[in-house]
């Protein structure tokens, strides 16, 4: 059993809800006052401190649509489908440096970042995500179904609960994507899944990297972070025209990323995690 109830056992039944529903964030990255799109991301806590993991390219923004200097989105109530508050998380601060933290040595050739958001009120406190998922033993082949859990078009299934749509692993599991860690999936995502977890479910039993286990229960592994659809002369794009094929980087990097902000909150060098900022956001 895992934190947030996500697993069967752990799925909050009074509400009739699957738990991983519940971790899902709808993004709004704005400038000042001006709204530039919508997006997807969710929470992973590190020594009990709350990061929203989504991509890069949601934060960084583009000279077309805008670039962003704050991402809003909205609390629910604690295991609930009820809108609590919308928040707002600075992007950049006074001197227009980035609050995120990206991949220690990948750093922009990754599109997963990190940003430190306070500890909100227990209530409405967002459901983080158990990064322990990442290391469920499920043997992976082409073809076989994943789930990538977002906010398709900005919409939701009510509630502020993600959609979730299903796909298929495209490239060989095991295989890294032109030398990146990160894999391919064919699958019908939209705009506005950026920064969706990526999930693979085996109901009733799964085959492992040893064996067939029959085990009765709900079986799920996070694989990684969404970042787009492929698109011919691009390496990928929010809405991919030419192409159903998409990207998902390895769980392991949202890990990586956040053992190295962690070093550097220890070491105390960093004022992203500066306690005094965390407060005037809460």
């Amino acid at each position: 059993m895992t934190p947030n109830g996500q697993t069967t056992e752990g799925t909050p039944r009074g509400i009739g809800v699957d738990g991983l529903s519940l971790i899902p964030l709808m993004l709004a990255p704005f400038r000042d006052e001006t709204q530039l799109g919508t997006a997807t991301g969710f929470v992973v806590k590190s020594e009990e401190t709350p990061f929203l993991i989504t991509n890069r390219h949601v934060v960084v923004g583009n000279a077309a649509l805008g670039i962003p200097n704050k991402l809003n989105f909205k609390l629910r109530a604690m295991m609930s489908m009820d809108f609590c508050k919308i928040v707002s998380v600075p992007l950049l601060d006074a001197a227009q440096t980035p609050q995120w933290f990206e991949h220690p040595t990948h750093a922009d050739q990754v599109d997963v970042v990190a940003l430190p958001i306070p500890n909100y009120p227990t209530g409405i406190a967002p459901n983080d995500l158990d990064l322990s998922l990442k290391d469920t033993d499920m043997d992976l082949l082409p073809t076989e179904q994943v789930t990538v859990v977002g906010y398709p078009f900005g919409q939701s299934a009510g509630g502020l609960l993600p959609i979730w749509v299903n796909g298929a692993l495209a490239t060989d599991f095991a295989v890294d994507w032109k030398g990146l860690p990160a894999f391919l999936i064919s699958s019908t995502t939209k705009p506005s899944m950026s920064g969706s977890m990526v999930i693979a479910r085996r109901i009733g039993s799964v085959r492992t990297s040893q064996t067939n286990l029959m085990n009765g229960r709900v079986n799920d592994k996070f694989l990684g972070v969404y970042s787009g659809r492929l698109r011919i002369g691009e390496d990928f794009e929010e809405d991919g025209l030419d192409s159903h094929i998409g990207v998902v980087w390895r769980a392991n990097l949202v890990e990586e990323i956040l053992a190295s902000a962690m070093l550097k909150m220890r070491q105390g060098s960093d004022p992203r995690l500066n306690p005094a900022r965390m407060e005037g956001m809460a």
